[in-house]
């Protein structure tokens, strides 16, 4: 991801904070996003489904607490202002840049630069994998 994605990523996450707050299940809902809560075992997980002509939907299964919900629709979030273009989209976890900027988004929403020893902007994929599966874990 080059430093001028991360920039205009990073901006769109502001401008999401200056708008509507950091709380991510209300900014979908604000953004007309559904979401829907289906029952599955395992480690949290979801997708987005974006359609042309239909609201996005939001799918998640397997969160215990609102914070891993939060967590999860941050990163859907992402997917669906950096990469709902498309007409029909249903992202997986198979596309490396996506998952990496779908992350630095969610990281960019819910937390601030003096929360950590390095600016956001300076994360690596890795280092931002790391906090999103951190709160996943908590």
């Amino acid at each position: 991801m080059t430093a001028k994605k991360k920039r205009n990523i990073i901006a769109l996450a502001k401008s999401m904070k200056r708008s509507w707050g950091t709380n991510p299940l209300y900014i979908a809902d604000k953004l007309g996003i559904k979401i829907n809560e289906i029952e599955g075992q395992g480690a949290p997980s979801a997708y987005i489904v974006k359609q042309e002509g239909y609201p996005a939907v939001i799918q998640m299964k397997g969160c215990r607490n609102l914070r891993e919900k939060a967590v999860l629709c941050a990163h859907e979030l992402g997917h669906y202002l950096i990469h709902a273009e498309c007409g029909f989209v249903k992202f997986h976890d198979n596309d490396v840049d996506s998952e990496q900027e779908a992350n630095l988004f969610a990281v960019a929403l819910m937390c601030d630069d003096d929360m950590f020893n390095m600016p956001i902007a300076k994360m690596t994929g890795s280092i931002l994998r790391s906090i999103m599966d951190y709160n996943l874990r908590r």
